[in-house]
């Protein structure tokens, strides 16, 4: 599984705290049993989380390669979801184009990259890059 973290703002993944709508958060994109199981939020559903590899990456409009790293922390608010997360230095040559090439393969829905969301993918990141 990986998180697959998406932004509409081609100023973001600096490494600043990055706040959702909680209904876009592990909600849209994501199939049914993750969601009922990791979108609780819970303390064994937030660890779970934060042991997964995360994609970064920017809506299409933005034209910008994504990133890789891991989230470190997950906040509830009201409605909100504030997430804490930590981008790595990579010498990986993944790209936008790559990523459009690969969404089969990393279960990313054919609108998807065209709104701002969290989703958990049942696919095992590393196996597909």
């Amino acid at each position: 599984m990986y998180n697959l973290l998406v932004s509409g703002s081609d100023e973001a993944w600096t490494g600043e705290e990055f706040t959702l709508e909680a209904s876009r958060c592990v909600n849209e994109y994501t199939d049914d049993e993750i969601r009922k199981s990791l979108g609780s939020f819970s303390s064994e559903a937030k660890s779970k989380i934060l042991q997964l590899p995360s994609i970064f990456a920017y809506e299409d409009q933005c034209k910008k390669d994504p990133k890789f790293g891991k989230i470190v922390d997950i906040t509830l608010r009201q409605k909100k979801v504030r997430i804490e997360y930590k981008i790595f230095e990579s010498t990986s040559s993944l790209t936008m184009a790559n990523l459009q090439e690969l969404q089969f393969e990393l279960d990313i829905g054919k609108w998807e990259m065209s709104r701002t969301h969290w989703a958990i993918k049942n696919v095992d990141l590393f196996h597909e890059l």
